[in-house]
């Protein structure tokens, strides 16, 4: 069997691995293509065994029409509306959120967000980061965690910039404003040790397609599609480097 990322392979999210008494990994129980990451990740002393296993690709053909048939109907017919002054908004009933391994929808891509640049702002889509491996870094001015990990991530992803890079956003639901955070700048930076601020703000897409409730939380997107979310332990240079190695194999649909 090919060594490469099969579409019938399944997604998975921070997976523990059960172990017999003498502390042995238990076997997969699978004769594919997710046994041999088993296999892998038990032989290599960087990870433990709770690891976070990225697939991007549905379990069947089947599942992947009807999910497509779901994005055509609630996400891609979901109109985004220039407002009276300038902030694109988006109903939330279209809107659904993302299951692991769907497709982001074209406008995720394509919509023109609002980004602070410091003090600053300007509009730009994403079609930089389309053929990247993506973290989405959701932030807010009162999280300190988030504020913390700046520094610490922003360094991570400049070792791998040709091929992952990192993006702050900072929802609306946060309760956020551009004010805020021109005004929290100063203190915002030396916190975190940052020379600049750039982050989307005053979101509701992206929001929309991730919900969440803890800060901070990362989405990882790779090949167009919703690989995971997790917690900032997770964002590591191990981890980045591993699921480079594991996309590099596959084959995926652009």
């Amino acid at each position: 069997m090919s060594d490469k990322i099969k579409q019938n392979s399944n997604c998975a999210l921070l997976i523990y691995r059960p172990s017999d008494e003498s502390g042995q990994i238990l076997p997969c129980g699978r004769n594919d293509i997710t046994g041999k990451w088993w296999t892998l990740l038990a032989k290599n002393q960087k990870l433990s065994a709770l690891s976070i296993i990225f697939c991007v690709l549905f379990s069947s053909l089947a599942f992947t029409q009807v999910v497509a048939q779901t994005q055509s109907r609630s996400v891609l017919q979901g109109e985004i509306r220039s407002a009276a002054d300038g902030h694109n908004t988006i109903d939330s009933n279209i809107v659904q959120p993302l299951a692991l391994g769907m497709k982001v929808p074209e406008e995720f891509w394509t919509t023109n967000h609002l980004f602070y640049n410091n003090g600053d702002t300007v509009r730009t889509n994403l079609e930089q980061y389309r053929n990247k491996l993506l973290v989405l870094d959701f932030w807010a001015t009162w999280c300190a965690i988030c504020i913390g990990q700046m520094e610490k991530n922003d360094k991570l992803f400049a070792q791998f910039q040709e091929e992952a890079n990192i993006l702050l956003v900072n929802p609306r639901v946060t309760r956020d404003t551009y004010e805020k955070i021109k005004t929290q700048e100063p203190s915002i930076l030396e916190a975190s040790k940052m020379s600049a601020l750039q982050s989307i703000i005053d979101d509701t897409l992206i929001q929309q397609l991730f919900p969440h409730k803890i800060y901070p939380r990362y989405v990882w997107i790779s090949h167009g599609r919703f690989l995971a979310h997790t917690l900032a332990p997770s964002v590591s240079a191990g981890h980045v480097a591993d699921m480079l190695n594991i996309l590099s194999q596959g084959n995926h649909e652009k």
